[in-house]
Formats: C-alpha cells, sequence, structure tokens
C-alpha cells in the first residue's frame, strides 16, 4: 500500500453542487521526444479497485446499470 498512488478529482469545487472522485493508478507510461516527456497515466477507481483486491469478481456496465435502474422504477411498490 506504500507504493499506491491516488489521484483525487474535483469537479465544480467550492459549489453546492462539488463532486469528489478518486482513482488509483495502475500504470505510467513514458514518451520522450526533443520537447519533453509527456506521460500517459491509467487509473482505476477507488471503489473497483478496492473491489478487485478484496478478489471479488463482479461485471458493471452502464448497460446493467440502466437495466437495473429501470426495472427499480417500473415495480410497483408494496
Amino acid at each position: 500500500m506504500a507504493s499506491t498512488r491516488k489521484i483525487k478529482v474535483i469537479f465544480n469545487k467550492g459549489y453546492s453542487e462539488e463532486g469528489i472522485f478518486e482513482f488509483v493508478i495502475t500504470a505510467i507510461t513514458e514518451n520522450h521526444n526533443k520537447n519533453g516527456v509527456f506521460c500517459d497515466v491509467t487509473a482505476t477507481g477507488l471503489p473497483f479497485y478496492e473491489l478487485g483486491k478484496q478478489g471479488y469478481k463482479i461485471e458493471l456496465s452502464a448497460d446493467i446499470f440502466t437495466l437495473d435502474y429501470e426495472k427499480w422504477f417500473s415495480e410497483e411498490p408494496s
């Protein structure tokens, strides 16, 4: 855990709609050219990283979320 690097992205900082999203860096690739160094960073959302660390097998996608969301709202309350 000591070598794990995190990124915190803050949207609308200082406003009531402020949103904070945390990511864990999984890979960094450096590219050099005559003008400087460029880094390609690959990151995973912190919640998904934590799930994977525990060994859970789960598939999350926008399609699955949308189907579950529509099903939940279409059910009659009991």
